[in-house]
């Protein structure tokens, strides 16, 4: 595989990804799921295996981890974006638990002024790399700097504005410039 080390494929991502794609959802840090086996039993998964210190799209200090899932994003069953006032962003997540209850959190993010979403075929090492089940603030964003350029243009001053990232599986990556973010726990819903 150019520009990295070995790619560990399990069970669960051959069977879920083809190998075309293997390369592209590497994560770059270890993440294992729960999953049933073909015969119904269930099994710890090594989900992506992989350090590509080669890849362009690849760096490592350009992020602060600031929440990670409380599941692994393959087992979401719901991934829903509201956006009810325009300034106010909710990014709702739904799983069931070992319990067989439905749970539901949800990142909460005010002052929003601009969104964006990659489907996940089309996502880049550089959007799955550490923001995998984990939500991240982007250092140095020459979107951010965009963003708050043109608020700025409007006569409005938005305050400090950040790039907030995270890659859900079967997903895509969701990217927010706002102002502050919130986690909620999870609840039953």
């Amino acid at each position: 595989m150019p520009g990295g080390d070995k790619l560990y494929e399990s069970l669960a991502v051959r069977e879920r990804y083809p190998a075309r794609q293997l390369v592209l959802l590497a994560a770059g840090h270890e993440k294992t799921t729960t999953r049933a086996d073909p015969t119904g039993d269930t099994r710890q998964f090594a989900v992506f295996v992989a350090t590509f210190r080669d890849d362009p799209y690849v760096k490592g200090t350009d992020r602060v981890t600031l929440a990670e899932l409380p599941v692994a994003s393959t087992s979401l069953t719901d991934v829903v974006l509201e956006d009810p006032v325009g300034v106010l962003l909710e990014l709702r997540c739904t799983y069931v638990g070992d319990d067989d209850v439905r749970y539901a959190f949800a990142f909460h993010f005010d002052v929003v002024r601009a969104l964006r979403h990659r489907a996940e075929m089309v996502c880049t090492l550089w959007h799955i790399q550490g923001a995998y089940d984990t939500l991240v603030k982007v250092r140095d964003s020459e979107w951010r700097e965009e963003i708050e350029t043109l608020t700025r243009e409007q006569q409005y001053d938005p305050g400090e504005l950040h790039h907030y990232m995270i890659y859900l599986d079967s997903s895509g990556c969701y990217e927010v410039i706002a102002r502050t973010w919130e986690m909620t726990e999870p609840q039953p819903v």
